[in-house]
């Protein structure tokens, strides 16, 4: 019986999702508020995203970056030239 347990992958209930961050060229369609995360590169500002709880969506632009809670959120999407970045978490 013991043997068996290590012959299948972990499928626990309680096992939390695997979560990734998607990354596009985009911004939010609503303004964000708040005082900006001071990252000088988009990753660090996915990371700073995944890792916060209430964090679903990062916003990266020249004025720094901005973590973005749950909700109803529309994105545009931009050109590589706008220099404007969106991730969401996804699971």
């Amino acid at each position: 019986m013991l043997l068996l347990l290590f012959l299948f992958p972990k499928t626990f209930a309680d096992s939390p999702p695997t979560m990734k961050m998607i990354a596009y060229f985009g911004k939010p369609t609503v303004g964000v508020s708040g005082i900006p995360h001071q990252f000088s590169e988009p990753s660090d500002c996915y990371d700073e995203c995944y890792y916060t709880e209430d964090c679903a969506i990062s916003y990266f632009n020249s004025t720094g970056c901005y973590l973005l809670d749950f909700g109803n959120m529309s994105v545009q999407l931009l050109d590589r030239s706008s220099n404007e970045y969106v991730a969401f978490k996804v699971s």
